[in-house]
């Protein structure tokens, strides 16, 4: 952080000269002049951190997913799409051949694509078929609850996926 860079410029002999304020390092009231600066940037980066953690905290509260990837089938606003079918081949596959490699050769041979235009890596397709988010459900930290959004697959199917995952 910004007092430990100080710490280390005085301990070198280095001082700081700022170009748009009279600020330095080279007495002691400009160098109170720098902590207060320092302090102030640090409150409001804890403000915005506590912000943000109850902005999510609070989407999540209301049924909303609070964060992250926008899942493959799901459009912005959480609402079933096309590629809603690339999912439900992906759980219905590996429920057959129960083979993650396997899904993902026979997933790219079929040319679809991920939200990205990419092929689908063996890590990508795993991660769709732990992903609670197929059958209705958010998480958010470690809490998981049932989301606002539609299911794309049942929670056998899901359940039955991820028995054999483990």
């Amino acid at each position: 952080d910004g007092s430990r860079f100080i710490k280390l410029c005085i301990d070198n002999k280095v001082d700081i000269q700022a170009t748009d304020e009279p600020i330095s390092t080279k007495s002691p009231v400009e160098m109170l002049q720098i902590n207060l600066l320092l302090s102030i940037a640090d409150f409001e980066r804890s403000n915005i951190k506590s912000r943000t953690l109850q902005g999510k905290s609070s989407t999540f509260e209301a049924g909303n997913r609070a964060h992250g990837m926008i899942p493959i089938g799901y459009n912005k606003s959480m609402k079933v799409n096309d590629q809603a079918l690339v999912v439900k081949k992906i759980f219905s596959k590996y429920n057959k051949v129960k083979s993650v490699t396997k899904v993902t050769a026979y997933i790219n041979s079929q040319d679809y694509t991920t939200n990205n235009n990419k092929s689908f890596s063996r890590k990508s397709v795993y991660n769709i078929l732990k992903n609670p988010t197929y059958v209705g459900l958010i998480k958010f930290g470690s809490v998981t609850k049932l989301g606002n959004h539609s299911p794309i697959i049942s929670k056998r199917l899901f359940n039955s996926v991820n028995n054999s995952l483990s």
